[in-house]
């Protein structure tokens, strides 16, 4: 008797510790790290990068394969220009330690001050945990039809 209540226990426990409450909490964390990915694209700065991205991340954009450094390099050639993100999300998954996010992104491009364009990718963004932190290590953006 004491071992069917103890397997009843534990198995209440495990269906308690799988609540759909976490999991949309694990969405959102995901979402946190790819929009403060972003605000570390919009202000240039590496070290936000390198601090929501996996040492072994790799962005793929227009047929070329980027890491934070190289991203970062290629930004420092626009500094008189600045770009400012809005995400619509269209699916994000959670399964234990991986996790994905796909989405549309829009940027709106600013030269001195002044809105220039606005550019709409689609793109995906897979997570991995790392050391209980979620981080991107792969990002795949492809330029929306019509830009």
């Amino acid at each position: 008797m004491k071992r069917v209540l103890l397997m009843l226990l534990l198995g209440i426990g495990g269906w308690v510790g799988c609540r759909p409450t976490d999991q949309a909490n694990e969405r959102q964390a995901l979402f946190t790290v790819l929009t403060r990915y972003f605000r570390g694209v919009e202000q240039t700065d590496l070290d936000t990068l390198n601090a929501y991205a996996t040492a072994d991340f790799r962005l793929f954009e227009n047929g070329k394969v980027w890491t934070n450094d190289s991203l970062w390099h290629e930004l420092q050639k626009y500094q008189d220009t600045r770009i400012k993100f809005r995400m619509d999300t269209l699916r994000i998954s959670v399964d234990q330690n991986i996790g994905h996010i796909a989405y549309f992104n829009h940027g709106d491009v600013y030269k001195n001050g002044t809105l220039i364009q606005t550019i709409n990718w689609m793109e995906d963004a897979a997570f991995r945990k790392e050391k209980g932190q979620w981080k991107i290590y792969f990002l795949h953006s492809s330029l929306q039809a019509g830009n």
